[in-house]
């Protein structure tokens, strides 16, 4: 109804707003050797695995658009592809050099748009490691960083193949 016409301006937005506050957080260029290198391969996920990316969020994006085209959505897939390697690099040398209050920070922007982009596992993860760098839970952090790594590979390779769904 008309209520739900005028909360789709004011949703898109705020998701404007959230997608700037975290992109100037990384560097322009990142390459595919940010997320860390070796992608886990599909086939060793367990069946009942839920997708890495909730595609009601990716839906959602292309209800806010004005056309409902895919360029939405798929202008917010590529800033995530584009900008969250270098945000990913910085958790992985905050973990490594013991740097619980840089991990806390990366990790809380990676928690916040990767929930954006609905890949909903490994934002939770993130919230996980944003947490023990606020508690300084270095060794966890270490202890967990594969795991991490492969679930953000595995969004990374959701979100890519999501792009290229939808074209140009």
């Amino acid at each position: 109804g008309m209520d739900d016409f005028l909360a789709k301006p004011y949703a898109l937005e705020q998701l404007k707003a959230t997608l700037q506050r975290w992109m100037p957080a990384a560097p322009a260029a990142t390459t595919a050797t940010a997320a860390g290198g070796v992608p886990t391969p599909a086939d060793e996920a367990p069946a009942d695995v839920p997708p890495a990316v909730d595609r009601k969020v990716i839906d959602q994006f292309r209800e806010l658009d004005p056309s409902s085209s895919t360029a939405l959505a798929a202008r917010i897939l590529d800033i995530y592809a584009g900008s969250s390697g270098g945000v990913f690099a910085e958790v992985v040398q905050a973990v490594t050099e013991g740097a619980g209050d840089r991990l806390r920070h990366a990790a809380h922007s990676l928690m916040s748009s990767s929930a954006n982009v609905g890949a909903k596992r490994v934002a939770a993860l993130f919230k996980e490691f944003e947490q023990l760098g606020k508690d300084g839970r270095i060794d966890e952090a270490r202890a967990q960083l594969d795991a991490l790594r492969a679930e953000y590979a595995r969004a990374l390779d959701a979100i890519r193949a999501l792009r290229l769904e939808f074209g140009a």
